[in-house]
């Protein structure tokens, strides 16, 4: 977990990078234009890292939203600087990671109640993760009704079959019909009397 520059790339919840190996809680890099290291504000210290968890919610989410915001001016002046050197001469330093969100305030930033108390702070992201679980879900209950519906069907069909009604057709024979009770033969007699010849 961090709120500074480190070599790794964003992840949209903040998910932290890999710490560095050994016992040093940060690490030298070697400067892109060959000038003087920097050191990567990577936190290892389990310390830093239980208090980082215990900031609020609404805390992590300014910091994250700060954090990918300087991420974007980093990422500009990397691309600026690959087009045009000569114009752009500053590089972009590494990306941070962005602060975890655990899964219980995730949860809870999926309920419109709750995130419309925290919507300020939200960054594109984190909304992007959001919109995602909520396409996902759709998709999910789409499939099981559409499950439910084709075995209602089937159902249905399985109901109305009645193999004590079916009539072997022959070829060039009509098939039978069998008028229901209203179309008796006293009823279509009298239909017929009143046709005109």
């Amino acid at each position: 977990m961090t709120d500074a520059s480190t070599n790794s790339s964003t992840a949209p919840t903040g998910t932290p990078s890999t710490a560095p190996t050994g016992s040093a809680d940060v690490q030298l890099h070697v400067a892109p234009d060959g000038g003087q290291p920097h050191i990567p504000h990577t936190h290892t210290s389990p310390a830093i890292i239980q208090l980082l968890k215990n900031l609020s919610l609404s805390n992590i989410l300014q910091r994250n939203k700060r954090i990918e915001a300087e991420n974007d001016v980093r990422a500009t002046n990397t691309l600026n600087n690959a087009l045009d050197p000569a114009a752009h001469h500053q590089l972009g330093s590494e990306v941070a990671s962005l602060i975890t969100i655990n899964p219980g305030d995730l949860a809870c930033l999926r309920v419109p109640s709750f995130f419309v108390s925290v919507h300020d702070f939200v960054y594109t992201s984190l909304a992007r993760l959001l919109a995602d679980e909520d396409l996902k879900e759709e998709e999910e209950k789409k499939r099981k009704d559409n499950n439910t519906l084709a075995e209602d069907a089937r159902v249905s069909k399985r109901r109305c079959m009645d193999g004590s009604n079916h009539v072997e057709r022959v070829v060039g024979e009509p098939i039978p019909i069998e008028f229901p009770q209203s179309f008796s033969p006293p009823f279509i007699s009298h239909l017929e009397s009143t046709v005109p010849g």
